[in-house]
């Protein structure tokens, strides 16, 4: 006799399947935690590692700024030579030179500047003479695959042996501002002089300081890809006459330059000159006449290397002098634009419509000829605007000044000067 099948003897696939899904499930949640405490354990390792190191290194520059050199009179050459070295990579590494612990390779940098002690924020803005100065001492330490983890720093103010400073240590602190006026932090200093050429970074107050033992004169400044001073200089310094035993404090405008694309334009109806006018840029801040001219590469143009003054610029379109709109009579268009350090703007800046009336000359190349063409850059005192059509008129655009119309077969026109008010007519016979 049979027995009768049971609901409850076993398994069947569908409910094997489900059970397997479950213990996948289950073991992959069980494996991520797993592999997050392993990974949250590694890089506390990691850190208690670079923690390590970066108080070895601050042990040994400690250790240096206490040591002096008997065989050259009692003298602390080590700490000026960690000063002067500014910001170094690996500096005392564990082994050749790199810092390896665990199969794990740590970056150290560590970086040092001069502390006078002044009546404000920094050394770059207080006064008077330093005779007995002390130094800041970053270090940094670093890793590979470090994800969201903060790099490990530490950072002491140290005191050099008296034997270090002397009546023959002068100070030059540095400041470096933004266009806006603002601390300007980060950028390299560099001081070339009799002590040869050394470099410093500026700190948060944007203030960098040399401590020199060689008087005589030097000359300091700053040259970064992608900035320019306050009369659009990549490269700018100046010069400072070192004294025994004093303290000079120099002051600099630096900030990250921007871009400004510039499309020529006209009324609708009207075309561009064959031959494009260059363009012009004012701000009060540049250098005198406090203008800036440029060729045009085309229907656009990107000007480059621009200080983002905080007035900003007013932009126009003519290369020659009296194509500034500003000047008398102002009739032309001036475009405001404001440019952020760093920053790339578009603007537009606008011929004046001019239309060609020459019946006499249907299918004749049209010149525009400057009045005064001392003025303007080469090139830009000629500028060929097109050819008539059948009747003799040609519609297209000119900056402001004052022009003369001649054509290809003879005819010419009197003096007139374009405004952007409204379409000018210009006869040519």
């Amino acid at each position: 006799m049979r027995a009768n099948a049971r609901d409850d003897a076993g398994f069947t696939l569908a409910e094997t399947m489900v059970a397997a899904l479950v213990l996948a499930l289950f073991s992959a949640a069980v494996g991520g935690v797993i592999l997050n405490t392993l990974k949250v354990g590694q890089l506390n390792r990691q850190r208690v590692a670079a923690s390590s190191l970066a108080a070895r290194d601050m042990e040994i520059v400690r250790d240096r700024f206490q040591r002096i050199d008997r065989t050259a009179g009692n003298s602390n050459p080590y700490a000026k030579q960690i000063v002067d070295a500014g910001l170094v990579t690996n500096p005392d590494p564990l082994a050749g030179t790199t810092n390896v612990l665990n199969g794990v390779a740590y970056t150290v940098k560590r970086s040092a500047f001069w502390e006078p002690k002044g009546t404000g924020v920094s050394a770059c803005d207080g006064g008077g003479a330093v005779n007995y100065p002390s130094v800041h001492v970053y270090v940094t330490v670093t890793w590979p695959n470090m994800g969201s983890v903060k790099p490990v720093t530490t950072d002491s103010v140290l005191t050099p042996n008296k034997s270090l400073l002397n009546t023959a240590y002068s100070f030059v602190a540095v400041k470096v501002l933004t266009f806006a006026g603002q601390a300007n932090p980060g950028r390299t200093v560099t001081a070339t002089g009799p002590a040869g050429t050394l470099s410093e970074i500026t700190d948060s107050s944007g203030c960098a300081v040399f401590g020199l033992s060689s008087a005589g004169a030097y000359t300091f400044g700053l040259q970064e890809t992608g900035y320019v001073d306050f009369a659009g200089n990549n490269a700018t310094s100046k010069p400072v006459t070192v004294t025994t035993g004093t303290f000079q404090q120099v002051q600099f405008t630096y900030d990250l330059a921007g871009e400004i694309d510039v499309t020529l334009a006209t009324d609708a109806g009207y075309a561009l000159p064959t031959t494009l006018p260059g363009i012009g840029l004012g701000n009060q801040s540049l250098p005198a006449p406090g203008t800036l001219g440029f060729t045009a590469a085309g229907p656009v143009t990107a000007l480059t290397n621009l200080g983002p003054y905080q007035n900003g610029y007013t932009l126009w379109g003519g290369g020659c002098d009296d194509a500034n709109p500003s000047g008398p009579p102002t009739a032309g268009q001036l475009t405001p634009v404001m440019l952020g350090p760093g920053g790339r703007v578009s603007a537009t800046a606008m011929l004046a419509p001019v239309h060609v009336a020459a019946p006499t000359f249907p299918g004749a190349t049209v010149y525009a000829n400057k009045l005064g063409a001392a003025t303007c850059p080469a090139g830009q005192d000629v500028l060929t605007l097109g050819v008539t059509d059948a009747a003799g008129a040609l519609a297209t655009s000119l900056p402001y000044g004052t022009w003369t119309l001649t054509t290809s077969a003879g005819g010419t026109s009197a003096a007139f000067r374009p405004t952007q008010a409204g379409p000018t007519e210009v006869p040519v016979s």
